[in-house]
């Protein structure tokens, strides 16, 4: 074949390809599913941060004594209910007064602060001794561990008005 042959046998092959990569009359044409994007990773809410109802209380005389505690039972509930729902929290095994030891300190204060928010209560997580006021009148005082590590439930004092 001579080079004249060999260029009129490539045209035609060339000329057939695109004829029917165009799609004439009989060609069936290709259309390609358009790439469906993924969706992004569906992210939970953040929920939002507690923020106390009520204004900032001040105790200038710093009027605190020993009464009667009218806040014991939010106390009770909050911290009755972080040891039923963490319990990674405790050695519920080891017991002092029925109570158990906490194994991690600032995830139980927290989780405690956290149930009284949810039960509408201010709260304020201080060194040793929890915050705690539903009004301004005042606000009480409590100490929710013991020097050994287990979980306490001593009220402390009551402070009017409420210093915070």
């Amino acid at each position: 074949m001579n080079h004249t042959s060999l260029l009129a046998v490539a045209s035609a092959v060339l000329a057939g390809a695109v004829l029917s990569s165009c799609g004439g009359d009989n060609a069936t044409s290709a259309n390609p599913t358009p790439a469906t994007p993924t969706p992004a990773p569906a992210t939970s809410p953040t929920p939002a941060a507690f923020s106390c109802p009520l204004p900032p209380s001040s105790n200038p005389t710093d009027n605190c004594f020993e009464g009667e505690p009218q806040l014991g039972s939010l106390v009770n509930t909050a911290i009755d209910h972080v040891i039923a729902a963490r319990p990674e929290l405790f050695n519920l095994t080891e017991l002092n007064g029925g109570n158990p030891r906490v194994l991690d300190r600032d995830g139980y204060w927290q989780a405690v602060k956290g149930e009284l928010e949810k039960q509408g209560a201010c709260t304020i997580i201080q060194k040793e001794e929890l915050a705690i006021k539903n009004n301004n009148a005042f606000n009480e005082q409590w100490n929710i561990q013991t020097s050994a590590g287990f979980v306490r439930r001593r009220y402390v004092t009551t402070c009017t008005p409420a210093w915070f």
